[in-house]
């Protein structure tokens, strides 16, 4: 009897020791996943990260340039008001001189 029950629980160790062993497989198999999974994600967010910042740059270069169209419209507009100007002395010039000479 004494020797039936101690097979009894050596087989019961030794399913428990594989029941372990297929558990920590099962969990370290889940791991490698995760953490390729893991570098996965980081190489996408590493590309992204490069797109962005090359957008920025590009959005800072679209700016810039802007900037300098808006200050050449500042000066040509500067310059058609001075151009009225110029303009309506010369249309006043011309009636005075039609005025004179009539």
């Amino acid at each position: 009897m004494a020797d039936r029950t101690l097979d009894m629980l050596f087989d019961t160790v030794r399913d428990l020791a594989t029941a372990v062993y297929n558990l920590r497989q099962e969990v370290n198999a889940g791991f490698q996943r995760m953490q390729g999974e893991f570098e996965n994600v980081n190489g996408e967010l590493a590309q992204l990260k490069g797109e962005f910042q090359e957008m920025r740059s590009e959005l800072r270069q679209m700016n810039e340039r802007l900037d300098r169209i808006e200050k050449r419209l500042a000066k040509l507009e500067g310059e058609s008001n001075h151009a009225k100007i110029r303009l309506f002395d010369v249309e006043r010039e011309l009636e005075e001189i039609k005025r004179l000479h009539l």
